[in-house]
């Protein structure tokens, strides 16, 4: 291969990789989270995470300043009792999609640092295990919140 050769094989890859990266097949849809009134106490948040790819993917990790800690949830019935327990991950199906919602899966943002204000965003940063990082601003709606804005 002359030096020529080489110098455009490296031009093409470089000009490839704005493009792999905008081709990720994970799209985060309508994020949002319920305005808190203390400090130290728990957030949630609340999201539908779309997969156009033709692989299955799992969150499998989130964090945000906002919180000493962040974790995935799921909310269970047992024994007519609602039950909130931690999942290690959330799937996400291939060509399909997962909504983390009221009652359901979610995310908990537990020990935060200041109240979450109804009109601020939070910043989140969401780990796939195929698709790597994502930061999504999350917005923070009323206490009362059904998700609609």
């Amino acid at each position: 291969m002359t030096k020529l050769h080489r110098i455009l094989l490296a031009a093409a890859c470089l000009f490839a990789l704005p493009a792999l990266a905008q081709a990720a097949p994970l799209s985060i849809d309508h994020p949002w989270s319920r305005a808190t009134t203390m400090a130290g106490g728990n957030g949630v948040v609340f999201l539908t995470i779309v997969n156009s790819g033709s692989d299955a993917d799992a969150l499998v990790a989130v964090a945000s300043p906002t919180a000493h800690m962040a974790s995935l949830h799921r909310t269970l019935m047992k024994d007519k009792v609602m039950e909130m327990r931690s999942v290690k991950e959330i799937a996400v199906p291939a060509k399909g999609s997962v909504t983390l919602k009221p009652g359901a899966d979610h995310i908990m943002l537990m020990g935060l640092k200041a109240p979450l204000k109804q009109g601020q965003t939070l910043p989140l940063t969401l780990t796939f295990r195929k698709a790597g990082k994502v930061e999504v601003q999350v917005p923070v709606l009323s206490a009362g919140s059904d998700g609609s804005h």
